[in-house]
């Protein structure tokens, strides 16, 4: 993870969820970009495709939601 994402996923508290909605869709699209290093389209940069790629960066699966979320704040707490 690049500083440009982690500045991005800082803004949603560790609650990718924040992101979603009309107005996020080209933060969303920036985060992307960010993650995968690739253009994509705005149609494939939902909440389902960033959390995929996040929790994967961060070893985190098949656990609920509070301790994926957990993860993501612990995380976004030790980068400077």
């Amino acid at each position: 993870m690049n500083k440009e994402s982690i500045a991005i996923l800082k803004l949603t508290r560790g609650d990718i969820y924040n992101l979603a909605g009309d107005r996020n869709r080209k933060l969303r699209q920036e985060l992307m970009y960010q993650l995968t290093g690739e253009k994509l389209p705005i149609a494939k940069c939902g909440i389902t495709a960033i959390e995929k790629i996040v929790y994967n960066f961060l070893n985190v699966s098949g656990e609920a939601g509070y301790h994926k979320e957990k993860a993501l704040k612990e995380y976004l707490i030790t980068q400077v």
